[in-house]
This record gives structure tokens, sequence and C-alpha cells, in this order.
């Protein structure tokens, strides 16, 4: 008995010692834009071209819904939506991980007025800072777009892409890999270099060949204006990776750190397909996207020490898979009659548009049908997508003539197919929640996204986001007395004199962690940028500067 008993204590104690250890990585992954109705269409696309193959690879981990909404509205953007999963708190429409201000008679949260425009720090950051995680960004989109900037930028506006990349350059990402080869500026890649990163431009098989621990490697510079890569159908293989291989990769150099990693992984355009309303474009990026799935599902299985976390940010388009008004006996659809029309679809709408936009105005039937197999197009639908493809070939710069071009195409192929949209736009409704725990401590039932902030917390170790933020995004004014400093600020640097000397100046750039002293940069940098928030003017710096003030002394 006393042999049984000691065992048994032995066992619980081994058992508390790993749960204490909670996990070395995470892998946090949002198929950006998806509704539950996406995951089905994929499913029953692949059932149909691959019979047998009846699940996608983020079935199986499919264990809950998690209510997407911001702290005032019930429908969500992207960057509210990312940023509650990065820092606990619901934002508001175009907040990237700031605090919200109050909005009287229309918050669906408390919101605490005092700490308005205040940056929190994100999960991710907190990783870094807190443990030594190598961080890493995986996306298909641009560098600055709302997903993959909420993990690191601070900042109100997501359309402000001057600030969200600096920031992001001077936020210590080890890997990053993505749209936006033409966005990053010679003095931000000069500063990586000089950080110890291999900076990339659309070069395949550089990224291929990279085997240190920091890489940017950026794709999809083209002429049409778009610094996002290319859909998955439509991409040319010899010059872009798919997502699957960019998460492979990160993986790959992520897992040189010791410490252990942090990767967000981004499906950014299903999101796209469904503002598009393109059932083509939805079912290239959710299969893309499920086939990083299965890369990484298939590492955090062998390596036995990672944490998944899959989950969309919110809903879009309305999708739904069968439309009434195309087809009045559309719930009686055999899978043939449902899928067949998608599977004659070799590209989506936003390379039809493209390529389109190229050739002369003969050209429109033979293209659609080559890749949409669409035979029978009226002449007077093929005026009307002449004509908005004219008016995109005079001004080829222009977003809303190639929204418009895009829209009409679009129309030609929901006209075929049995698929329906509400909207154009976001949709309210909870998404779904999958994981993958190496033992089994799963987040179930209906959740909210600061649940899933804080459940990532507790698999780290980490405490209090509250307390890191009071660490690492300070009120200046708060960190440096009046009585001993001396603050100086034209909103672009700020400069800390202690009083009783005025010649030793401290100064900090907005939204950089780079550091001068007397008006040379010291090769000590700070853990995190420093903010000028011009909507209150008020700048945030990290406690570390007090330490090189005292330390240049």
């Amino acid at each position: 008995m006393k042999r049984v008993l000691f065992i048994m204590v032995c066992l619980w104690a081994l058992a508390g010692s790993v749960a204490a250890q909670g996990v070395k990585n995470v892998i946090f992954c949002v198929p950006d834009g998806t509704s539950v109705s996406d995951l089905a269409l994929a499913r029953w696309y692949q059932s149909y071209l691959y019979p047998g193959r009846t699940r996608l690879n983020v079935d199986p981990l499919l264990c809950g819904m998690v209510k997407s909404h911001s702290s005032n509205a019930v429908i969500s953007d992207s960057a509210p939506a990312m940023s509650a999963y990065m820092i606990g708190y619901l934002c508001q429409t175009k907040f990237l991980s700031m605090y919200p201000p109050a909005d009287a008679g229309r918050d669906l949260v408390a919101v605490d007025s005092l700490r308005a425009y205040a940056p929190c720090i994100t999960v991710m950051e907190a990783g870094r800072v807190v443990r030594n995680m190598a961080t890493g960004l995986v996306f298909t989109c641009e560098l600055p777009h709302a997903t993959p900037a909420a993990t690191h930028v601070h900042w109100f506006n997501r359309g402000d892409y001057g600030v969200i990349q600096e920031q992001m350059v001077h936020n210590s990402i080890d890997v990053v890999i993505g749209g936006g080869a033409g966005l990053l500026t010679p003095g931000q890649e000069a500063f990586l270099v000089q950080d110890g990163h291999e900076v990339l431009r659309n070069d395949l098989q550089g990224m291929r060949a990279a085997k240190g621990r920091k890489l940017w490697a950026l794709f999809g510079e083209t002429r049409f204006a778009r610094t996002s890569m290319s859909n998955d159908w439509d991409r040319d293989t010899a010059r872009e990776p798919s997502l699957a291989e960019m998460t492979r990769k990160a993986i790959e150099l992520l897992s040189k750190n010791e410490q252990g990693f942090f990767l967000m992984v981004e499906g950014s355009k299903i999101d796209w397909s469904s503002h598009r309303n393109d059932p083509v474009g939805i079912l290239s990026e959710m299969l893309a996207f499920d086939a990083a799935m299965k890369e990484v599902i298939d590492f955090a299985r062998a390596d036995g020490e990672t944490l998944v976390v899959i989950c969309p940010d919110h809903g879009n388009g309305g999708v739904s898979i069968g439309n009434s008004r195309s087809d009045g006996n559309y719930d009686r659809l055999t899978l043939e009659e449902l899928v067949a029309p998608l599977a004659k679809c070799t590209k989506t709408s936003e390379f039809l548009t493209e390529y389109l936009s190229l050739l002369p105005r003969d050209s429109i039937q033979p293209v659609i049908q080559r890749y949409w197999g669409i035979a029978d197009i009226a002449p007077d639908v093929i005026e009307r997508v002449n004509e908005a493809r004219e008016a995109y070939q005079g001004n080829i710069q222009n977003p809303g003539k190639k929204d418009a071009f895009n829209d009409v195409i679009a129309r030609v192929l929901q006209s075929r197919t049995r698929i329906g949209f509400t909207t154009r736009g976001h949709t309210g409704e909870d998404v779904f929640l999958a994981i993958y725990h190496p033992r089994d401590e799963r987040l179930t039932g209906l959740v909210t996204a600061p649940e899933v902030n804080r459940y990532l917390r507790d698999a780290l170790g980490i405490g209090s986001l509250d307390e890191l933020t009071g660490e690492y995004y300070c009120k200046a004014t708060d960190l440096f007395e009046s009585a001993r400093f001396t603050l100086d600020s034209d909103g672009k640097s700020l400069d800390i004199r202690p009083k009783n000397n005025k010649k030793e100046v401290l100064t900090l750039e907005a939204n950089s962690n780079l550091v001068k002293w007397k008006g040379k940069y010291l090769p000590a940098r700070t853990k995190t940028p420093a903010i000028h928030v011009d909507k209150t003017g008020t700048w945030y710096v990290s406690r570390e500067v007090l330490s090189l003030i005292n330390h240049q002394k």
C-alpha cells in the first residue's frame, strides 16, 4: 500500500511539473475573414475532387466557437479582432493593439476612459521580452496590413502604413515571410541588415536557401499596384512560394531558438476573396491555408512541445452554400451539381481582372471560357465587362476602378454557381476555434477573444499583460519626474534631459527602438519601440530608458 501511495505521489508531482512548464512554442493561425460556410465549401470541394478525403486538416482539432465583435460594434474588422487575441482587450474599428476610448451608449464591454489610446503589449511581444522567444510572421497580404500588424504595432488607424511599418521594423521580429516587397524602404532594409537580418525581395531561391535565425523575405511587387502576394491558384510557382512552404520555412528557422518561438500564420486573402464575392478565390485560399495547417500540425505532433491555435478574426461575405436566387431547387442539388461549375475554374477573379486588363476587347469570351469553363456569355454581359475593363485600363493604379472591374467579372461566375453572398463586407457571426495542445488542454465551447488571449498567456506562463505594458509602454511623463528631468518633443523625437545637466541628452525616435545619447546612436536598443500618440500628444516608452540614462552618466 505504501508503495502504491509513493508511486501515486510521484506521478502527481510529475504531472504538476509538466503542467507548470506549459508549452515551448506557440503557432497562432488566422484564416482571415473566414466564415464557417467557407470551411464547409472547401470541404465539399475537396471531397468532390478526391472522394474519400472528407475532412480538412483543421477538422479534427475543432473544439469551439469565438464571439467576434469590437468594443463598441457587433461587426468587427481585422484590426480590432486580431488585437483582441493579442492584447486581451476588445478594441474599436481600425485600432491596432491600442486601448480604445469610451463610446458612450455604444460600448458592449466596460471601457476605462483613462486608458484611451494607450499602447497595450501583445502576447507575442510578451513572449519575447519575458521568455526570450523568437517571433515570426507568415502572411500573403502586405507587411503593414491589419492582421500581421496587430501582433506588434500599437496605433489607432490601420491605414497609417508608414507608422505601422516603422514600428514593425523596430520591434525585433526574427522571421517575416509575406507580401510587401515594394513597401520596405531602403532605410528600413538597412536597419534590418544591420540588426542581423537577411533581407530578400522576390527571391524564392534565396528564401529556400536561408539558414540563419533572422530572415525577412518579402514578395508581391507587381505592375498592378498590388503589394500582396498572388492568390494560390494564380501564383507563378517559380516566383512565389505557397503559404505552406513559407510556414515550413518559418518553423525551420524559428526552431533554432532554444527558448522556443511564437509564430503567427495568416491566410490573408480568404478575406479578400469574400470581399469580392468570389467563391473560386475562397477555395484557392482556404485550401492553401489548410495545406499550411498540415505543416503546422505535423510539426506540433512530432515536436511534442508546441501549442497550435487556429481561429478566424471575423466572418465575411455572408457566404451561403445554396442560392435560391440562381436556382429555385437549390435544396435538391447533388454534390456534382453544386461543385462541378467551381471545379472547372482554375483562376480567381483577381487574376482575370489583371490579365484581361492587358488584352483587347475581343478577349473576354475566350479568356473566361479558358479559365472558368463558361462558353455562353450574353453579349450585353460582355459589353458590361468591357466597359469596366476600359475604365480600369485608363487608370491602372486606381484601386476603385480595379474593384469595379473585378465586381463585374465576379458576377459572371456567381450567375453560374449555387453559391450566394449577402454582402461584400464583414459579418458578425461567431467563428470557429481549433486547437492542438500536446496534453490536450483545450478551450471548448463558446469563448471570447480575451479568453483566447488568456489561454495563450497561461500556456506560456506569462502573467499580467497590464503589468508588462506598464514596464514596456509607460507614459514618459510618469517615468521621468518633472522635478528631475525636462522633456522636449516635436512629435518625431523625444529629448530627455536631467535638470542638473542639460548637456546630457537622451533622444528617442517615434516608432523606433533606437536610442541616442548626446546626438549619437547607442549600441543598446530598447526592447520595444517608443511611441508618440499624436491623438493625445503622449509619449510611451520602455522603462529601460531610465537605466540607459543612469548607465551613460
